[in-house]
Formats: structure tokens, C-alpha cells, sequence
């Protein structure tokens, strides 16, 4: 049974692999293939916290999450199903200009999971809401550092460099941070924000 307290474990396991991955890049000299395992981390892990948002709202709508107390979360209204919430959420971005039927939310960003935890009424809208929004979230950093990655252009590189300093944004991953690489750290509040949202 889908719950989000095993969507919050998947996370970490596979964060975790990313991390293994990345520390393993930093010792290697052959530059190419450390820039490529970079980059995956990159992309992957903006692929796997949105991937977490999005079940959180969905399982959280069908009442598959739980409270601070341990109590299961109310079902939201015409939620009785992770389809139909989903429908929902499809329905609803449809009338906003997106007629394709497997276009997907930014499921990462802080004002869709406010947005669509409001449109499905879930109970604990304010505790995802909360959570998400949190200063810890690296999301808009990671965010930045992933479309120059993902995209070239020069925008995009402007705003990667300007997060980065100057260094490759690949490398800005690996720069030290109290103590752990920037990658460490920002797993690290990646997994503080997610426990704050399965509570």
C-alpha cells in the first residue's frame, strides 16, 4: 500500500545513492566521466524531490498520510482514489492552458504544492504547505545549478553562475559546506523538509 511515509523512505534511499555517487566522482581524475555523474546527481535528485511532492499531495489527498499524533489525515473531498485526485489536478491545469493530458505540474516548486493541496482540500494542506515552503528547501538553488545542466542556454547559465560563484556548476556541488560537500547539505535539508510533510 502507497503511504507517505514509504514515499519519504524511497527518498532518502535514493538520495543516499546520490550522495555515494557523488563523494565516489570527487576522487575520480577522469574528468569526463566525474562531470557526467555530477551532472546526474543534479538532475536526478530535482527528478526525485519533485517526484516526492507529488506523491505527497496525491496520497495526502486519498488520506494516506498521517498527523503529528499518528492519526490518519481525512480524505479529501471526491479524493477516494489516487486517480481521481489526479484527475483533478489534470483537469484544473487544463483550463489554464495546458491541453496536453500528460502535462505535469512543477511538482517541486513551493507555490504548486500550496496550490494544489488548496485545490484538492486536503487536510493537512497547511502542514505540506508549511513544509515545502520552509527556508531549508534548496529547491530554488538546485533548481538554478539543474537547468544549466538541463538547458545550455544563456539565461540559464547566467543564473547557474551567479548561485555557483563562478565555478563550473557541475563543481559547486562538490564545494564544502560546515563540514560536507554542498550536495551533503543540501540532501540533508531536502530529508528535514521531507519528515516535516509526512508528520
Amino acid at each position: 500500500m502507497r503511504t507517505l511515509s514509504l514515499a519519504e523512505a524511497r527518498l532518502e534511499a535514493s538520495l543516499d545513492r546520490l550522495v555515494t555517487a557523488v563523494l565516489a566522482a570527487q576522487h575520480d581524475a577522469d574528468l569526463q566521466r566525474r562531470r557526467a555523474v555530477l551532472e546526474h546527481a543534479i538532475l536526478r535528485s530535482q527528478d526525485l524531490w519533485g517526484r516526492f511532492w507529488r506523491e505527497a499531495c496525491l496520497l495526502s489527498a486519498t488520506g494516506a498520510a498521517r498527523d503529528a499524533a499518528g492519526q490518519k489525515v481525512a480524505r479529501a473531498p471526491g479524493c477516494r482514489t489516487f486517480q481521481i485526485a489526479h484527475t483533478k489536478i489534470r483537469a484544473y491545469y487544463r483550463k489554464l492552458n495546458h491541453p496536453n493530458p500528460h502535462w505535469e505540474p512543477d511538482w517541486h516548486k513551493p507555490a504548486v504544492v500550496a496550490e494544489i493541496t488548496r485545490l484538492l482540500q486536503s487536510s493537512n494542506a497547511n502542514t505540506l504547505s508549511s513544509a515545502v515552503s520552509a527556508q531549508q528547501n534548496p529547491y530554488q538553488e538546485l533548481r538554478l545549478v539543474r537547468n544549466y545542466i538541463a538547458h545550455m542556454g544563456a539565461s540559464a547559465a547566467r543564473d547557474a553562475y551567479s548561485v555557483s560563484g563562478g565555478s563550473a556548476p557541475h563543481e559547486y556541488i562538490l564545494q564544502p559546506v560546515r563540514g560536507v560537500t554542498r550536495f551533503e547539505e543540501w540532501v540533508g535539508r531536502m530529508k528535514l523538509v521531507a519528515s516535516a510533510a509526512v508528520i
